[in-house]
């Protein structure tokens, strides 16, 4: 009997082996380990947002992330920008440092949370370049429309990764077919609620599973990956990825003049892949990355920033 507890613990111990073994060699392998350290600057409290500020003169930049992300996506690399900008990265509301945060939290909110951090921080009167990843992306577009209608300057728009859905069932078929993970967010039911009161808002083991989940993300962004709730997540995908919003935000800054720079991955494939190139225009500038995916900005942020200087000289 204690001989077959013992092989059954030595079997027990060698299949963990293995897997954790196995989780750590596609862990070090992964692009997004490689291309991303944790980046500088100073974290204060604005208005109702987290934001992250380095630069002390130049031009500013916004950088907003993607959903369920934190502004920590925007690694080292991208301090870079700060020896001539100013950069502003913040949390948006609900997610990473600025959740817990009262909602609610649709596109309407979040852009009424940035325009109130642009002015605390007195660069409201500024052209702002808005540089968004994914959702960020969609954000960074929407911001911009409504700057112009205000009369603000922009100064641009890059967005990687940016969904570019043409309707809510386009992007529920897309997202289900991406990976178990999105297909379990995006399931009908209670099951996303479900999965989302079980491991989000900050336990210690949420945050072990999600990392232990997402072997190809560096360990800081997987663990911010639970850092909201599911109000949060939802209305950011149904207002700003489950949508085709973009279509007349874009329209706007083209009717302004105002350079967009989308940039894509070939094997992205939690995107209307390829569409970001049918867009391209006078003020619209497509690129894709060969074999990037949908972690561009962190995986490999020197062609994101290359692309970025090609188009706005940054």
């Amino acid at each position: 009997m204690l001989s077959g507890t013992r092989s059954g613990l030595l079997a027990s111990g060698v299949v963990t082996a293995a897997l954790v073994g196995r989780w750590f060699w596609r862990h070090r392998r992964a692009p997004a380990f490689r291309g991303w350290r944790p980046p500088a600057g100073e974290v204060r409290k604005v208005g109702r947002l987290s934001v992250r500020l380095i630069g002390d003169a130049g031009p500013v930049v916004v950088l907003l992330h993607g959903l369920v992300g934190s502004g920590r996506e925007w690694g080292a690399a991208w301090d870079g920008l700060a020896g001539a900008h100013r950069l502003v990265v913040p949390d948006l509301l609900g997610f990473g440092r600025s959740h817990p945060a009262d909602g609610p939290y649709a596109v309407a909110d979040q852009l009424a949370a940035l325009a109130e951090c642009a002015r605390e921080l007195g660069v409201d009167d500024e052209p702002l370049l808005l540089v968004g990843h994914s959702m960020g992306g969609a954000l960074a577009l929407a911001f911009a429309a409504e700057r112009l209608d205000q009369g603000s300057p922009v100064a641009g728009v890059a967005a990687y990764c940016l969904p570019l859905f043409h309707s809510a069932a386009e992007a529920d078929a897309t997202l289900a077919a991406s990976d178990w993970i999105n297909r379990t967010m995006t399931a009908p039911g209670r099951l996303p609620r479900l999965a989302c009161r079980t491991i989000c808002g900050g336990p210690w083991w949420g945050k072990a599973l999600y990392v232990a989940l997402n072997p190809l993300y560096p360990v800081a962004l997987a663990a911010d990956g639970v850092n909201h709730c599911f109000d949060s997540y939802r209305h950011g995908l149904d207002t700003l990825v489950r949508t085709d919003s973009w279509r007349a935000a874009l329209r706007r800054c083209e009717r302004a003049g105002v350079p967009v720079l989308l940039a894509g991955g070939a094997t992205d494939h939690v995107v209307a892949l390829g569409r970001h190139e049918s867009l391209a225009g006078p003020t619209t500038f497509a690129v894709t990355h060969s074999n990037g995916g949908h972690d561009l900005p962190i995986a490999d942020p020197d062609w994101c920033l290359q692309k970025l200087s090609d188009v706005f000289g940054e």
